[in-house]
């Protein structure tokens, strides 16, 4: 299956007229890059005074951190290691865990479809480049078939950069979706460790 395209051709400013092709990263770069974006925002999300990155932060800490169940306390006169006592703690912890794997489904997809490209605007300037980046790296110039190396010396207007980098993110938004559950394996693995560090290496 080829990877998904989209033509902009830019309607108002210096630019008028100018076609741009956007085609989607591989899947490897695409789980890279949301893996990136995500340990990205967390980091800096933790540092921040802001108030929707920290929100942003505990979120993402709440998602990544494993469920705790608190040990079912056994009715006078049974043992907690009474048969129905065990089946209930196990019961109990298995719906913990079914409820943190959907939060962690849900935090990725409300990173980015509702928070959008605006929460990364909120990052240092250094951080916004290293996850912005590989989407201009997608750009060319010219309609599909006829695409030339994107110059960046030809965009005479500014809004065409936030055009197409908006176009960019938006086009690979349903395809990071597929890359949750990989990027989650791995941020999983340091899940413990974030409750207490505050930059994580992942």
């Amino acid at each position: 299956m080829s990877r998904r395209e989209k033509t902009i051709t830019i309607k108002q400013g210096r630019d008028k007229g100018k076609t741009f092709l956007i085609r989607e990263m591989s899947a490897y770069d695409c789980e890279e890059w949301g893996r990136e974006l995500i340990s990205t925002v967390y980091r800096c999300a933790l540092q921040s005074e802001n108030g929707l990155m920290m929100m942003l932060s505990d979120s993402i800490r709440e998602a990544f951190t494993e469920p705790v169940v608190p040990e079912i306390k056994p009715p006078s006169g049974m043992s907690k290691e009474h048969p129905a006592i065990k089946r209930a703690q196990a019961e109990a912890e298995q719906q913990a865990v079914e409820a943190a794997e959907t939060q962690r489904e849900a935090t990725p997809a409300q990173l980015v479809s509702v928070l959008g490209l605006r929460i990364f605007m909120q990052l240092p300037f250094e951080e916004q480049e290293r996850v912005l980046a590989p989407l201009m790296a997608c750009i060319s110039m010219g309609k599909s078939g006829e695409e030339q190396p994107f110059d960046r010396d030809s965009i005479e207007d500014s809004s065409t950069i936030v055009t197409l980098r908006a176009e960019a993110f938006r086009l690979h938004t349903d395809f990071f979706m597929p890359a949750v559950p990989s990027i989650y394996r791995r941020l999983r693995t340091v899940g413990a460790a974030m409750s207490h560090e505050t930059s994580p290496t992942l």
